[in-house]
Formats: C-alpha cells, structure tokens, sequence
C-alpha cells in the first residue's frame, strides 16, 4: 500500500473498480436499490481502509454524519464514494467517479478522482 498520501488517494480511488463493479455483478433489482448498494458497499470499504492506513485523520463524506473530530485534527480525509450516483445506476453510462482528498491544516495536500468506466484516475 502506498505511503504517500497522494499515491493512497490515487490507489483508493482506482480500487474503486473493483468494488463497484463487483456491486454491478450482483443480482440487484432496480437503480435506487443499486444506488444503495453503490454507496454503501464503497463507503465501508473506504472508511475500512483511511482506519488502518490513516487512522488519526477524520473523515468527511457524503454518505455518512461528518467525524466531530474534523474541527480539532489537524488531516480530515475528504471523501465521496460514488459521485454521479443515479448515473451509476443506469445501465451504459460511464460518467459517475470516486473522490478521495486529503485538506492538512488549512489546504488541499492530496486529492485523486477515479472514474472506473473510463480507465481509472
């Protein structure tokens, strides 16, 4: 796994793939039930590996109540599992994206935005 915050944005963001894709697979019936899944089954496996890999920053993200600690840490990780849901749900489209940030004391330290239908990051 990589060191650097700007190399784990860019292989969490690229991982996004095979996670989303593996949701794509399974029998789920209707886009609001694969919206649902979309965005659960990335944000657990984003919140699963920012806690073993960076577990002192917070965590900010779209689909769950902010980390209280995002006002008091000096790195909040900024995230949105699955950007242009409903487009994710909807059979053909390749225009939805995963977006992982780091903000450090006040700026923008790492950041990467993977659209897996395209090619990755």
């Amino acid at each position: 796994m990589p060191t650097n915050d700007h190399d784990l944005a860019t292989s969490l963001a690229t991982r996004a793939g095979e996670v989303l894709f593996a949701v794509r697979e399974r029998p789920i019936h209707g886009p609001p039930a694969l919206r649902a899944a979309g965005d659960q089954d990335y944000q657990e496996f984003l919140a699963a590996e920012l806690a073993e890999h960076r577990p002192h920053n917070a965590v900010m993200s779209e689909e769950v109540a902010d980390d209280p600690r995002w006002l008091t840490v000096p790195r909040v990780s900024i995230i949105d599992p699955l950007d242009s849901t409903r487009e994710f749900s909807e059979e053909g489209r390749d225009d939805w994206a995963v977006h992982v940030a780091l903000w450090q004391e006040g700026r923008l330290a790492a950041g990467a935005i993977a659209m897996p239908e395209r090619g990755g990051c």
